[in-house]
């Protein structure tokens, strides 16, 4: 596995998906912290391939949460090359995200509209289930 880093950003890559990949030809450049995301481009410096990798920490409150959608917008907005973003978005997209049955679908649609809007493919990498407090 070789990492780079990226203002607190780490960027592990698997060495089965590129075998010649190494420590030294990945760089990343021009990272941000701005409100909920940390953003850094990162350049494969053997083919010269440059991509914008966001991370996302989206407001676990009512309050933040169109502040939130707003700022993926912007993110996709600012950049029309290749992009991969993630983290925990903080957001009910559908009934299986939760273990309760007690849901606020309200964010959830413009959740999807920004999907829709800049043509992702949404991936669910890795999970650890659901996590809701139950009362």
């Amino acid at each position: 596995m070789k990492c780079t880093l990226g203002l607190g950003l780490v960027l592990l890559v698997e060495s089965w998906l590129e075998p010649t990949l190494t420590s030294s030809s990945l760089q990343t450049s021009a990272s941000l912290c701005i409100d909920f995301c940390i953003s850094t481009m990162v350049t494969n410096k053997r083919t010269g391939f440059v991509w914008k990798l966001s991370v996302v920490y989206g407001s676990p409150y009512q309050e933040g949460k169109r502040a939130f959608i707003d700022k993926l917008h912007s993110i996709l907005g600012a950049w029309s090359g290749p992009i991969i973003v993630g983290g925990h978005f903080n957001l009910v997209r559908l009934l299986s995200d939760k273990n309760s049955q007690i849901i606020n679908f309200r964010w959830g649609d413009p959740l999807m509209t920004w999907v829709s809007k800049w043509g992702l493919i949404p991936q669910i990498l890795c999970t650890l289930g659901p996590i809701t407090k139950r009362t």
